[in-house]
This record gives C-alpha cells, structure tokens and sequence, in this order.
C-alpha cells in the first residue's frame, strides 16, 4: 500500500510512537510518506519520504491574510485542491491526532472520491477538546472519515458518546519494541530503592503528586531508604524544582532532564521502581496508555501508577503492578510501601512484561493496523464513509 501518514511535527521526541509506526509500517513493504507542519528534515530518510507541505501551507496564511475576503477565498480554495489532489494518489491516509484528522477531513471534501482516512486518537485531542465544547470540530471528520481508532476503551466512549460511528471507532493501542528490553531480575532487598519517572513535566503526568507521596513515604517509613529520579523537561520543571527543594526529602529527588533513549533504557533496567502517578489535567487533558509505562514494564521494573483513563488496561492493581486512585496521596505513598515490602515483586514484574509481550508489542499492533487497512475500500465518495468487511479487527 501507498500510506500517507499525516503529524504536526515530524520526528518529535515526545511523539517517537508515530516514528516508530512509519518506520515500521515501511520495513513491512509499504511505501510511507510523512505529511507534516514542522521537520528538523525533509526528503527520502530511508524507506521513509517526508514532505513539510503543511509547513508550505501555513506560511502562505500570512500573504493572503492581506488580500480581500473573496481574493484570500479563492486562494484557500486553490490550496484546498492542490492538498487533495497530492493526497489523492495514496491508498490510505493515516492521521496522528484528531485535529489533523478534521484537517485532512476537510480538504479530502474536496475530491468527489478520496482515499480512506484513518484518525488515531492519542488524548489530548480526545479529553481536552470535550472539556473545552469543542467537539463540533470533528463533525466532518465523524462523517467521512473510514476508521476512527482511540489509543484506549475511555476514549473510544468518549467519542462515540461525542457522535463518533460506534461500528467504526474502534480500540487500537500503540506498541512498543517489547523485545528491545530485558526484563532483567532485581535484587529487592537491595538499597537505596531507585525510583525512576520519565516523561514530559505537565500536569497529567502527576510528578507533584509524586513528591508529594514520597515525602509521606518518608513520614510513615523513615527507614526505608530510597532515591528518586526523573528523567524528562517541561512547562512545570521550574515549579516542580521549588516544590522537591522545599520538602522534606529534598536530598533524594534528582532532576535528570532530558535523555537519550539508550540512556532511558538502562536507567529502566536499574530501577527498582517506576512511578507515573498521572492525573486529569485542569484543562482536561489525560493519558492515553503511556509508552515508558510499557517499557517500564518491558523493563522489568515494578510499576506504581494510577487508576486514570486507559492505564488500567495495561496494568491489574497486584497482578501487573500497583495503581491508586488519582491525586490521593496517602493512596500512592501505600502503594510505593507495597512495592518496597512486597513478598513476590518478581511475580508481577513477569506478568508485566508478559502483559506488554502479548497486548503492547509493536509488531502486533503493527499487524493489526495492516490487516485493518488492507480491508478498506480503495476509494469512497467523500460525504459519506464505506462500509466493508472488519472480521480482522483486533
């Protein structure tokens, strides 16, 4: 197949999920395309073609923001059709994102028949645009679009309750490469304990939730010893600094910023314990299924997490790892006890990395998303999505 896959910005280290889809997709045989905005690069990268025709487009608004409504008209239109026309020569497009699909949506309307096009849902665009009202934004995309597929169960609910097709909205999570971590054995009874967190510093990922559970680890067992790192950057780096140096356990906490992925992984194969207590954002915004829980879990490494949007269908509260309701500290501080203290840390720790071997490796979700768009029609007219035969869905 000729795929298209369309993202903002192309490769974001945030965002290595969609590298490695393409990546993937195109050492299975297909011919890959990146359609983005913003590209530290462009041209052929291996098997893999990347075009900054977004980025064309979005400097082509300022120019005409200086024409008249009907000249600054004709000249979105003529853009419009140039897009669908470049779009119109692939088998499939596959949008990263909702609000790429809506804007894939509308240009597709263009073209009497247009390829089919997929929308992965990752969270933001889900959670953030319900709490804001905006789901209206979708309508078209709702419509047209041949597959909607929401990276976890809450979301898909979410925008089938929003007016998403339920026959065509359905679960598909991303994966990792399970086989590129060792789940190697720890010595429990050794100390200090290493707690290890990677991510963006924002809100949803619930790093001041963290600290603070950890200084009322403190409090309640004052001789366990322990050290906890966080490898990433972010918006509230600075206020997450003032907040570690002002506790109690200001000596412990260890802001590592951010790292190289050979690095992540051999910080993940020395931790004892991986914390990721995320939370629902002020501004709605949640977690998908988080990748470095997964390769936490690859890893090894005992999980603590939380019982948000679609972790829980990654981890089992004591089979897979621990997991507390959200924001409630004393909840979490047990849970980080629990796996300081636990009797079979190795028992979990092997389910866990069973559990991403089985339902989180690259390679299955990669055939399931093949199959998926091998059974889509070759063309449909826009206006209105095709049905077809879905027997292959995961």
């Amino acid at each position: 197949m000729r795929l298209c896959i369309v993202v903002d910005t192309y490769p974001r280290l945030s965002e290595t999920f969609v590298q490695a889809q393409a990546e993937g997709l195109a050492a299975r045989g297909h011919e890959v395309e990146v359609l983005c905005r913003e590209s530290g690069a462009s041209g052929q990268h291996g098997p893999i073609r990347i075009r900054r025709w977004w980025g064309l487009l979005a400097a082509l608004n300022g120019p005409t923001e200086r024409l008249g409504f009907g000249p600054r008209h004709k000249v979105r239109r003529a853009l419009d059709r140039m897009e669908a026309r470049y779009l119109s020569g692939f088998d499939v497009v596959l949008a990263h994102f909702g609000y790429e699909g809506a804007r894939v949506a509308a240009v597709l309307s263009r073209l009497e028949k247009a390829p089919p096009l997929v929308t992965i849902y990752h969270g933001h665009d889900v959670a953030t645009v319900i709490r804001n009202g905006a789901m209206s934004l979708y309508d078209q995309l709702f419509r047209v679009g041949a597959l909607h597929l929401p990276v976890n169960a809450v979301f898909r609910q979410m925008l089938v309750d929003a007016g998403a097709p339920p026959e065509r909205t359905l679960v598909h999570h991303m994966g990792i490469a399970s086989g590129a971590f060792a789940s190697a054995p720890r010595d429990w009874n050794a100390r200090p304990l290493r707690i290890l967190s990677v991510g963006r510093l924002t809100e949803k990922k619930g790093f001041a939730v963290a600290i603070a559970a950890l200084e009322r680890l403190a409090e309640d067992y004052p001789d366990l010893d322990w050290r906890y790192e966080i490898v990433g950057t972010g918006a509230l780096q600075e206020p997450l600094r003032a907040q570690a140096e002002s506790s109690a356990v200001a000596g412990r906490i260890s802001f590592l910023g951010a790292r190289p992925h050979a690095e992540v992984q051999r910080l993940l194969a020395a931790a004892h314990v991986f914390l990721l207590p995320s939370v629902t954002a002020a501004n709605g915004d949640a977690e998908g299924v988080p990748v470095s829980l997964m390769e936490a879990m690859a890893s090894g490494a005992l999980t603590v997490s939380t019982d948000h949007s679609g972790i829980p269908e990654l981890i089992e509260d004591g089979v897979t790892g621990f997991l507390a309701p959200e924001r409630d500290i004393p909840a979490l501080a047990r849970r980080l006890a629990a796996a300081a203290h636990g009797d079979c840390p190795e028992g979990i720790t092997r389910a866990a990395a069973e559990k991403v071997r089985q339902d989180f490796d690259a390679d299955h979700q990669l055939l399931s998303l093949e199959l998926l768009l091998s059974a889509l029609p070759e063309n449909q007219r826009t206006g209105q999505a095709a049905a077809w035969d879905i027997r292959y869905a995961p």
